[in-house]
């Protein structure tokens, strides 16, 4: 292939032509993006106010989806401690570029961290936009809240979400606080892509992609490339759309074989079913080798927040979606002992995607999270 050379852009590998970039299922002039020796972002776009904090990272693009995201520099992830400058991210990019850490079909690309202090968020709309039709495909809806909330907004890696930034109150960050991190928006699947369109909102222990690419209001031609404060709108969102989170209370660890054993795990039980919406007296306690589904996800409930957490597709805390994956994919094996049950379970939780029945990422993901840490105990079920 004759007169084609690989470029680095926000996207994926490309291949250039006559000025034309191919990006995933997207076509744009390669002047778009400027700055051709800075991998990842158009530095011209991103907003000052985000290069003014040391809260960036370097990541992989990749279409290994075990390594897509991956973080790269530094590799404690989402460390808003360990950030480095904008200065920094995009000079250690442009060096890995073609080093043995970067394969022949991957890119690096630029990740800006969220920590509670800088009182911003994340708003990361998913799957509510086809990069074959452009920005007129975002739902109304989307835009509405879009206009509402205000800030920084730019188009994501994929092209398939947007990813709006602002600043919010002490009293949103409490907010957040109480509720999931995900929540699905009452507008219907867009042609062509494979997930129900939904909202992340991450203001913590979380980076996204930032590709300098700012989203332009289709209708109003409105810019959304600086930061804005919004409060009221956006509580009011949360607490109409979002759903609550439980909190976790503590309790106290119980030594196995002591008198009081019994009665304190069923204070425990009790506890815990009233954390998640259940009854213990509406739960039955079954000795068995082979437990359902709800089994698994009841006791899974009871016992382990972060398994509650990780089945509902809360990813808080864990630098990519593969490595969550690999959290609750370890901690399904605990509880389910067979790869079939293992497979049931992950297409009946929340974190369940279309693509993972197309390839072998989960196959994958399945055998090397296998260990021989087994449950062995009552499993729980509601009656």
């Amino acid at each position: 292939m004759q007169n084609w050379a690989r470029i680095q852009t926000d996207r994926s590998v490309s291949l250039v032509r006559s000025g034309e970039v191919m990006r995933m299922n997207r076509v744009v002039s390669s002047s778009d993006y400027g700055n051709e020796d800075f991998v990842g972002v158009d530095a011209d776009e991103l907003t000052e106010a985000l290069k003014l904090n040391n809260h960036f990272l370097v990541a992989l693009l990749s279409p290994d989806e075990e390594r897509d995201k991956m973080p790269l520099y530094p590799k404690t992830g989402a460390n808003s401690e360990a950030g480095l400058s904008f200065e920094e991210a995009r000079d250690i990019a442009s060096g890995l570029q073609g080093m043995d850490d970067v394969r022949a079909d991957e890119m690096t690309v630029l990740g800006y961290m969220f920590s509670s202090d800088s009182q911003l968020v994340l708003i990361d709309w998913d799957d509510i936009r086809d990069p074959n039709v452009g920005d007129e495909s975002v739902p109304d809806f989307v835009i509405e809240r879009i206009r509402e909330f205000g800030g920084y907004v730019s188009v994501s890696v994929s092209g398939t979400g947007l990813h709006q930034i602002c600043r919010v109150s002490n009293e949103t960050q409490e907010l957040l606080a109480d509720h999931k991190s995900r929540a699905d928006l009452p507008i219907d699947q867009l042609d062509g892509l494979d997930d129900q369109p939904h909202v992340e909102i991450y203001q913590e222990k979380r980076y996204a992609t930032v590709t300098g690419d700012v989203w332009r209001d289709p209708y109003t031609q409105t810019l959304f490339d600086s930061l804005a404060s919004t409060d009221k709108p956006f509580r009011e969102f949360i607490d109409h759309y979002v759903p609550q989170s439980s909190n976790n209370s503590s309790t106290s660890e119980t030594v196995r074989g002591s008198t009081n054993e019994k009665q304190t795990l069923i204070d425990l039980a009790d506890q815990r079913a009233r954390q998640y919406s259940y009854k213990y007296s509406d739960m039955i306690w079954l000795e068995t080798d082979s437990p359902t589904v709800e089994e698994v996800r009841a006791t899974g409930f009871y016992q382990d927040r972060e398994f509650r957490e990780l089945w509902n597709a809360n990813e808080s805390g864990y630098p990519s979606i593969s490595e969550a994956d690999m959290a609750f994919i370890s901690k399904l094996w605990y509880y389910c002992d067979n790869r079939e049950l293992v497979w049931e379970c992950l297409r009946k939780c929340n974190r369940y995607r279309p693509k993972w029945d197309r390839n072998n990422y989960l196959n994958r993901t399945i055998e090397e999270t296998r260990d021989n840490d087994r449950y062995d105990g009552k499993y729980c079920s509601p009656s």
